[in-house]
């Protein structure tokens, strides 16, 4: 779950600002240089600048934007069930 959130986060970002992530893809050298500049942007670390550039045009569409930021939403709350129950396991 963390590890879907933790992608999720990155492109749900990454399609809000896509014109700046193109432009940076567009002045990169290279898929390597494309990562290591959306990850100093934007402060993503390597499996999210990866997915970052990983991401089709197709999922630009606002009704795509609207599924994949809903997603992250029900991602974090399951994640918070998840701790919740951990915690009161716990005591």
């Amino acid at each position: 779950m963390r590890e879907r959130e933790h992608v999720l986060s990155a492109v749900v970002l990454a399609q809000m600002q896509w014109r700046d992530v193109l432009g940076l893809v567009a002045e990169s050298i290279d898929a390597a240089d494309a990562c290591s500049r959306l990850a100093a942007h934007f402060g993503l670390d390597e499996i999210q600048s990866h997915e970052v550039i990983d991401t089709q045009y197709r999922r630009l569409p606002t009704s795509e934007r609207a599924r994949m930021e809903a997603e992250l939403t029900e991602v974090r709350a399951r994640i918070e069930e998840l701790a919740r129950s951990c915690r009161s396991e716990a005591e």
